[in-house]
């Protein structure tokens, strides 16, 4: 059995500390400030607001970057994904036999460039992410898939 993990920590840390300043702010406009009294509606509605929308952001971010987990379970001839995060534990099992291609998917980023993350694609045209995150590394995606397609193929499977 081999276990494949992507680290989505620096997505958490980023996710958090919009969470973290925009309760400030959010919290802060309704009186955590020391000087909140004398601070004007207008003045407290925008920091309320501007924080409503960090801890709006921090949240997606957060939804956005579950950790991923890719067993490769060759004695039961299946590929199991985990997935931890904010929507709670999530699992699918994908049998070797189903399995048609490991693929590697791409995108752009926000500012054009190529974005990379490994997918495996079954018989039936379903695509299972084998991580939620965004790469611009392709060589670490294609390093993952091919960890994957070797370990299958060592139980017999063509791929």
């Amino acid at each position: 059995m081999r276990i494949i993990r992507d680290s989505p920590g620096l997505f958490w840390i980023l996710g958090a500390l919009f969470v973290g300043v925009g309760a400030l702010f959010a919290l802060g406009a309704l009186a955590l400030f020391s000087d909140a009294g004398t601070m004007g509606v207008a003045s407290r509605s925008l920091a309320f607001a501007m924080g409503s929308v960090g801890v709006a952001t921090g949240v997606w971010f957060l939804r956005r970057s579950p950790a991923s987990s890719v067993i490769v379970d060759a004695a039961n001839r299946v590929v199991i994904v985990r997935r931890v995060g904010l929507r709670g534990r999530q699992e699918t099992l994908v049998p070797f036999d189903d399995v048609r291609s490991a693929e590697i998917e791409q995108g752009v980023d926000d500012e054009g460039n190529p974005v990379y993350r490994p997918t495996i694609t079954t018989k039936y045209g379903a695509v299972v992410l084998l991580s939620e995150l965004h790469v611009h590394d392709k060589a670490r995606v294609e390093k993952v898939l091919e960890d994957v397609r070797r370990q299958m193929s060592d139980v017999g499977q063509p791929n």
